[in-house]
């Protein structure tokens, strides 16, 4: 079901054209219209149950694209991303990933910029009342499906670089983050092991105890949680002092924040995100070394 949006207003000052109206510009059949539209060649938005596509959308669409193959396609697609996860359009969703892979672009850059924008803008929107709580929910089952299909996509080939254990503390029932950087990771040359959404402090600590060559873990709140995150750090501790703890989501609220509960490092771009695990696991310092 598509959901009411506050830029229907702003989009009838627009001109319009209906996906017949391109069919009989561009001088295709209205199903080839249809098909850029759902796997995202063609930006388009549903007005009062009909698609429609802006004139200046049109233009570009034609227009010759530049810069490197699948980079203009990934940020030229978000509005029909966006459009798709809101009418619970999955094989829409996911032919417009693809068709951004087929185009070049790396795994880990539809994550960047199509759905960690999107999460963010639906969180924003639902925050703001623009957005219902069902459509917020349908959205997010969708990409939950996306993100474990992108998976396998994302792991590198070669030796792993040791593993890392990750997960949402307890009182956060969002995975999906969590997931989204398990993937980042592997991309990174890790083997992750996601615990998922809601993890009691306990079983971080146990994990770590049984997991090989464990290097780091990762916790993620979604929401204000310091207790939470207080208590599966001090667990972890007590299971290996020697762990490095990485904290994100919206509720670390930078680096002093991470310091304070107990953490660490800390990092809110996604991009930076493996860096930053790199960065704290190589800052350990071997007993042999500190014997010296």
């Amino acid at each position: 079901m598509e959901s009411p949006d506050n830029s229907d207003a702003a989009l009838l000052e627009e001109k319009l054209f209906s996906l017949a109206e391109v069919a009989a510009k561009q001088g295709v059949h209205y199903m080839t219209v249809y098909r850029h539209v759902r796997t995202g060649k063609l930006a388009a938005t549903k007005l009062n149950g009909e698609w429609q596509v802006r004139e200046c959308d049109l233009i570009a669409r034609t227009a010759p694209s530049q810069g490197k193959p699948g980079s203009a396609d990934i940020s030229a697609r978000s509005a029909a991303f966006r459009n798709r996860l809101l009418a619970s359009d999955e094989p829409g969703a996911w032919s417009i990933l693809e068709n951004c892979l087929a185009a070049g672009a790396d795994p880990a850059d539809l994550h960047h910029e199509l759905i960690l924008p999107f999460l963010h803008r639906i969180g924003t929107d639902w925050a703001s009342g623009t957005l219902a709580v069902s459509s917020e929910h349908t959205a997010s089952a969708v990409m939950q499906r996306l993100v474990a299909r992108l998976g396998p996509l994302m792991r590198t080939k070669g030796r792993s670089r040791g593993s890392i254990v990750i997960g949402a503390v307890a009182g956060d029932a969002h995975s999906l983050p969590a997931a989204i950087v398990a993937d980042l990771l592997r991309n990174g040359g890790y083997d992750v092991l996601d615990l998922g959404a809601n993890t009691p402090a306990r079983s971080f600590a146990e994990t770590v105890a049984l997991v090989d060559r464990c290097k780091a873990v990762g916790l993620s709140a979604s929401r204000s949680l310091d207790a939470s995150i207080r208590e599966a750090i001090e667990a972890i501790r007590l299971a290996d002092s020697t762990l490095k703890i990485v904290v994100g989501g919206c509720s670390i609220q930078g680096a002093e924040h991470a310091k304070s509960l107990g953490a660490d490092g800390t990092e809110s771009d996604s991009r930076l995100i493996a860096a930053a695990f790199d960065e704290v696991i190589d800052s350990q310092v071997s007993p042999a070394v500190a014997q010296q």
